[in-house]
């Protein structure tokens, strides 16, 4: 069964002798740890430099440690293994009228001749939406569908001199980023609460 790979970023540095960590606090979905999907032909170590890189600008961030691995599975969910076409009807001669990036988490609705219809639904604000803000309901292949994912957790540390929060336009949003306390920790957004609570003690 293919699976998808992830990895996660806790990113630390020592500032007037505590041990901050960096999260990002996304407009919509909560404080969050840098994290993001291995490109195809990618390793995971290269993936997680990339993606604290994009997510939140540091150039010299270095790994300290893999803290663990996960393999993850949420039923009822599926996960794209590269870009996928998404299609009217279970067929490739159908409209083809969206696409979906690798990556992207979508609900499984009902399997056909070898594709799968799905849902990729966004909410106003994550995990308590109020409505749905943006939807994407077709037939994609299933053999472009991953059910598992396999994710690394990584301990990162910089020496970069940078604010205590700043700002960083990624995906169509204003996130910002911000060192708080290892010890005044806020609510962090589902699942990455649970790693945290898993791997968090490492970093001490």
């Amino acid at each position: 069964m293919p699976t998808l790979d992830k990895v996660t970023a806790f990113i630390t540095r020592r500032h007037a002798n505590i041990t901050q960590i960096l999260l990002l606090r996304h407009p919509y979905a909560g404080c969050q740890f840098p994290a993001g999907t291995v490109e195809e032909g990618e390793s995971f170590e290269a993936a997680v430099l990339r993606e604290v890189y994009e997510e939140t600008g540091l150039e010299r961030a270095v790994i300290t440690a893999q803290l663990g691995e996960l393999i993850e599975q949420f039923p009822g969910r599926a996960f794209t293994l590269c870009a996928v076409t998404v299609y009217a009807r279970p067929d490739t001669t159908s409209f083809d009228w969206a696409t979906l990036p690798r990556g992207a988490g979508v609900d499984v609705l009902r399997k056909q001749d070898g594709f799968v219809h799905v849902s990729f639904v966004e909410g106003d604000i994550y995990p308590n939406p109020s409505y749905t803000t943006y939807q994407i309901t077709g037939w994609v292949r299933e053999d472009c569908l991953a059910t598992l994912l396999c994710r690394r957790i990584y301990h990162m540390s910089t020496e970069e001199d940078t604010p205590i929060t700043w700002q960083l336009y990624m995906d169509q949003h204003n996130y910002t980023l911000l060192w708080v306390d290892v010890t005044a920790m806020p609510e962090i957004v589902q699942p990455q609460h649970q790693y945290w609570q898993r791997f968090g003690a490492q970093l001490s």
